[in-house]
């Protein structure tokens, strides 16, 4: 269940991150920095936290003792 959860995580992941780099195809992205910055931004913001899910996916959990 693992293996299938962190296989959806990555393909979601990079869907996502695809997607928001298709934005750059308008131009009333390009145009502006601070838009595309933001873009840019928003990018790297949703593969941190596609990463960050995987990993504590495989931390081990501590158990109350």
């Amino acid at each position: 269940m693992k293996t299938a959860k962190t296989i959806f995580t990555i393909l979601l992941t990079f869907t996502i991150a695809f997607l928001l780099s298709a934005l750059y195809e308008f131009e009333f992205f390009t145009k502006n920095w601070v838009r595309f910055g933001l873009v840019l931004i928003f990018i790297l913001l949703v593969l941190a936290l596609g990463f960050l899910a995987i990993i504590s996916d495989y931390r081990p959990s501590k158990s109350p003792e």
